[in-house]
């Protein structure tokens, strides 16, 4: 049985490719000064309470982003710096959850090793 239909339940969707993907974003609305007062002005904030706004939303994304993980029954951490490996972060976990899905995550050591 393949990983893919053992969990089926558990996948939200799924990308193969042949070697890596790299994905790369950025917000392009925000770029122009002009659209980041749009924003503000659709929003109703006043420049002069910017950083309560910013404070506000950075917190819904963080909120966000735990109940996802907490529905999801993974780990939400909080990385504090830039300079911190996410590679290492994310093979820890995957030892960890090497005694859960052990299937899982050796599919996965192997998809991801080049």
């Amino acid at each position: 049985m393949s990983m893919i239909n053992k969990f089926k339940e558990k996948i939200k969707g799924s990308l193969s490719t042949f070697d890596r993907m790299i994905f790369k974003g950025h917000f392009c609305f925000m770029h122009k000064k002009e659209n980041r007062y749009y924003l503000l002005s659709q929003e109703k904030v006043l420049l002069k309470d910017f950083g309560k706004f910013a404070l506000k939303v950075t917190g819904q994304i963080k909120d966000s982003a735990k109940k996802i993980a907490e529905e999801a029954n993974r780990p939400y951490i909080y990385l504090n710096s830039p300079k911190v490996s996410k590679e290492e972060i994310a093979k820890k976990i995957m030892e960890t959850d090497m005694s859960i899905y052990p299937d899982l995550v050796e599919h996965a050591k192997t998809s991801l090793s080049f």
